[in-house]
């Protein structure tokens, strides 16, 4: 086998993104497209020389493909993948993997009965040379313990015509969550492929603050670990211009990653062996700024595709973003959405259905 024959279900403007991306993969062989939309389906199909389907299950079976990569809106992510598990077909999917950690699990449950096939997530940060000298740095023990975090991401900026674009966003029923589901899902993986998942989550979230929107377009959460780290994590969709900086106070001095750049402060002794031995009531630890480089072409979403086919290919062992990992952003964003409207703290790991009764609930009054 030296080519995948990779089935796209959803040619909305993100399926095409891929589409246009996927052409440069020599690896990959296309063996159709699909979306609700027959004139939609059509369109792509002929720009991109391929088969037009509006039924997923026809495409996505063994005898047509080999794998399927899943865009379509988020409540459509379960089922098709359930089916491809199902028909023997890899699958790919692009975030969140799920609206709520109860769908999830029906992926796991249907994974886990066929092992063989590969199951990967778009969440391809996870290829940048920047975030893996960040997890580097963590992961060596650098920066010795990490006391504090805090992520602002608030360059998510979108109008209302962005909104108003699909009649599934901005709604509870469409699209099932706002920013934390539809835009913050890729910082949400980061913070726990960086720092692992807390115990507490509280948080503060705005519904509709700066559109005509159901769902939440401002959110102000802490997260709380078990060995006392804490973590702020602020986003919106409504502040411009906005700011993605991450700063990561830890016993070795200051971390800032911005801009594209990771500025250390790093201490010369340990801040706190400082803080204890000296005997001078006003000094301070001396330290030293630097910018730490790193290397390498980010290779993004393509990368993350030509990742996913290398590892069906035997090229690879493993996927850079396994499917089941997809799991704790979205536990994240269903938590800081439970404790937003519940105004209450929530302990990890969530119960599942007490998510899956509160959205039951936002959806019965959704449009």
């Amino acid at each position: 086998m030296d080519k995948v024959r990779l089935a796209m279900v959803g040619t909305g403007s993100m399926g095409c993104y891929h589409l246009d991306r996927i052409g440069d993969i020599p690896e990959i062989e296309l063996a159709g497209v699909c979306d609700f939309s027959a004139d939609q389906a059509h369109k792509v199909a002929e720009k991109y020389k391929t088969h037009a389907f509006t039924d997923y299950k026809e495409l996505v079976r063994k005898d047509r493909a080999d794998a399927v990569m899943i865009v379509t809106p988020h409540y459509f992510h379960p089922p098709i993948a359930v089916w491809a598990f199902e028909q023997g077909v890899h699958v790919l999917c692009e975030k969140p993997i799920a609206v709520t950690v109860g769908e999830a699990q029906k992926w796991f449950d249907a994974h886990r009965e066929h092992p063989d096939l590969k199951f990967g997530v778009v969440f391809h940060f996870r290829m940048s040379p920047l975030w893996n000298k960040v997890r580097q740095l963590i992961v060596s023990g650098e920066l010795g313990q990490i006391h504090r975090i805090a992520w602002t991401i608030t360059d998510w900026y979108r109008t209302q015509a962005y909104y108003n674009s699909g009649g599934w966003r901005g709604t509870w029923k469409g699209e099932g969550g706002g920013v934390l589901m539809n835009q913050c899902p890729h910082q949400l993986d980061l913070l726990q492929w960086l720092f692992g998942m807390p115990k507490r989550v509280s948080a503060v979230c705005r519904f509709g603050r700066y559109h005509k929107v159901e769902i939440e377009d401002d959110v102000t959460a802490i997260l709380e670990y078990a060995d006392g780290r804490t973590l702020t994590f602020v986003t919106s969709t409504g502040e411009y211009p906005g700011t993605n900086r991450l700063e990561i106070c830890c016993n070795r001095g200051r971390v800032v990653i911005e801009k594209g750049t990771i500025l250390f402060d790093r201490a010369v002794s340990l801040v706190s062996d400082y803080t204890m031995g000296s005997s001078e009531a006003w000094s301070k630890p001396e330290y030293w700024s630097c910018e730490v480089p790193y290397g390498g072409e980010d290779p993004a979403r393509k990368g993350i595709i030509r990742d996913f086919v290398n590892v069906i290919l035997g090229r690879e062992s493993e996927v850079a973003a396994p499917g089941p990992e997809g799991i704790n952003s979205l536990m994240l964003a269903n938590a800081m959405v439970y404790s937003g409207v519940r105004r209450q703290a929530v302990e990890l790991p969530l119960a599942a259905e007490e998510y899956d009764k509160l959205l039951a609930e936002l959806v019965a009054g959704s449009k």
